[in-house]
């Protein structure tokens, strides 16, 4: 279930990237530029997505992660210390890091960063946690932007609305949409998954 969380929400940011990128970054000014390579030679696991974009007339590389649950094996600090510091080495240019909580539960306890300064040395890695359930889902509707439909099912449903209803008008809605035929059934497939399958 999780490797088809990760697949389709890869295939959307690589579909959607221009919306996506404005979401996490709460901007309108932004256009991505490029793909870049998630394989990272240094680190033992690949990072979900990664941009080169341009935003107010500055280059910065986006770094996305995507999370069903929290992550188990390593915290998401210590992995996005990681992520950062080589894609700064790398690219020599700003990271703007994200993770993307699709569980209601998922990354109530990520700090978004991490920090020490001691004896004279310091760090500080910081990154923006986003957890869907927090987002009031009638709103990223209302955007009309087709690359968040699908993770609409996952946001905060209007007052009084179930999750049946809410589910079904995320569907009118990407029904709705003025996209091809192809692209409306990668949307209508992602609320699929992320509103009708079990998380």
């Amino acid at each position: 279930m999780a490797q088809d969380y990760d697949n389709i929400g890869k295939k959307l940011w690589a579909d959607h990237a221009e919306d996506l990128s404005r979401f996490v970054l709460e901007m309108n000014d932004v256009e991505v530029l490029a793909d870049l390579d998630t394989e990272q030679q240094i680190i033992e696991r690949q990072t979900d997505i990664i941009k080169h974009i341009r935003i107010n007339g500055q280059k910065v590389i986006l770094h996305v992660e995507l999370q069903l649950r929290d992550s188990t094996d390593k915290p998401m600090w210590a992995r996005n210390a990681q992520y950062q510091g080589y894609l700064v080495g790398k690219h020599e240019q700003p990271v703007y890091s994200n993770v993307i909580y699709f569980h209601p539960r998922a990354g109530r306890n990520d700090p978004g960063g991490y920090s020490y300064s001691r004896g004279g040395y310091e760090h500080t890695n910081r990154y923006k946690v986003i957890r869907l359930i927090q987002i009031e889902g009638q709103a990223i509707l209302e955007k009309q932007a087709p690359g968040l439909l699908p993770f609409t099912p996952l946001m905060k449903p209007p007052t009084g609305v179930n999750l049946e209803q809410w589910v079904k008008e995320c569907i009118d809605v990407t029904r709705a949409a003025p996209v091809d035929q192809q692209t409306q059934a990668d949307l209508l497939y992602g609320i699929y998954l992320f509103g009708g399958g079990s998380i």
